[in-house]
């Protein structure tokens, strides 16, 4: 079953795409991009709010793999092509990055190795936090593989107004569960890596994704996707004027609607970028130096932690401590390590991937046109 949507063409696609699943979207991955330079600035202390960078993943992920799954709701080859385009997307490189810090790095493994190997990083990160500072990036990968493991089978079994009331609830439930649980921990890392208190980021997402089947609702977002975006902006600004409206003080108010504001922006921009194709924000996302960054940001995101910590420990040996002063080298040897994995170990997987799901699908449905055939026939025959 395919979904038509109203989205407009990209810039810089050759042909007109009536879905944003059936050809690259290059501007999306200007948003990725983003995404991504967002988080590694972070990490080398360049931006203190650059970990919004996640929920800016997340809301994409969402929206993306829900277009995927409704296409194919109805077919019988359903379950299996889905879970094999993500584990040939997501493992190779999520691989080397276990491997490396094996080889590189002193990590208690038997404290935590299973937790890595297994998506429950984010539960790793809550219970020994700085145990594995190369592979805590990995928290962000658990949160989506566990709502990934349910999400399909509400798609699967739901139709589009019931996903959308579960949607709406699981945004309206997120603050208030986050702001009930906050005096329960010292710290903010439950709350910032735990499932249960992230799911609105993927859940906005999801909802994008459905708002986007009706030609209605789309228009209607196209028209206010700025004004929104400006006011969960403001908002967001005026309240972190407050003293204690920062990630880190693990206060109610953060954390009830510090997060909702983020994933409101994300989710803003993100419509914003795809239903406004001709503005300049969205014709910058599209240049290829842009789109390149945003192609390998999954192997930047992965790597760069084992990148910065080798570099710094090569820093130390010569007597040199100013990892930031370095940060333009580091940065380089950060893209060209995840270009190289990308282009010749990523993309071959990914693409047999692809292909081993598209017969897969094939045979499926040919088993399924020769059982309704059959079943034609035998009620002719009554």
């Amino acid at each position: 079953m395919i979904i038509s949507s109203p989205l407009a063409a990209p810039s810089r696609t050759r042909t007109p795409v009536t879905n944003p699943h059936d050809a690259r979207i290059y501007r999306l991955d200007g948003v990725r991009a983003i995404a991504i330079a967002l988080v590694v600035a972070h990490h080398f202390d360049f931006l203190p709010l650059g970990w919004t960078g996640v929920h800016l993943f997340f809301v994409l992920s969402g929206m993306l793999i829900t277009g995927i799954l409704r296409q194919s709701r109805d077919e019988r080859g359903y379950w299996c092509p889905f879970y094999l385009k993500r584990a040939t997307r997501i493992l190779p490189p999520m691989l080397i990055a276990i491997l490396s810090a094996a080889a590189y790095f002193s990590i208690p493994w038997r404290k935590v190795g299973l937790y890595y190997i297994f998506f429950a990083a984010n539960f790793a990160e809550t219970l020994y936090r700085g145990e594995s500072k190369t592979l805590a990036v990995m928290w962000s990968l658990a949160v989506e593989e566990q709502f990934y493991f349910l999400w399909p089978f509400a798609v699967r079994f739901l139709n589009r107004r019931q996903l959308i009331r579960l949607l709406i609830v699981i945004l309206a439930v997120e603050p208030i569960g986050r702001a009930l649980a906050t005096p329960s921990f010292s710290t903010s890392w439950p709350i910032f890596f735990l499932t249960p208190f992230q799911l609105d980021g993927l859940a906005a997402g999801c909802l994008l994704s459905l708002i986007f089947e009706s030609a209605t609702a789309t228009d209607w977002l196209r028209l206010r996707c700025v004004k929104l975006l400006f006011m969960s902006l403001f908002v967001f600004s005026v309240f972190s004027l407050l003293p204690r409206f920062h990630r880190a003080d693990n206060s109610i108010l953060f954390n009830s609607l510090g997060y909702s504001l983020v994933v409101a922006i994300a989710a803003c921009f993100i419509a914003f970028i795809l239903l406004r194709p001709d503005n300049v924000a969205s014709r910058i996302l599209s240049s290829s130096g842009i789109v390149f960054v945003g192609m390998i940001s999954y192997g930047i995101y992965l790597f760069h932690p084992l990148v910065m910590e080798l570099a710094g420990e090569l820093l130390k040996t010569v007597g040199f401590y100013h990892q930031r002063t370095m940060a333009p080298v580091t940065i380089a040897a950060i893209v060209a390590i995840s270009w190289l994995s990308f282009r010749f170990y990523e993309q071959p997987i990914i693409r047999w991937g692809r292909y081993k799901a598209a017969e897969h699908q094939r045979k499926q449905g040919r088993y399924q046109c020769e059982s309704l055939l059959a079943e034609s026939s035998q009620t002719t025959t009554q």
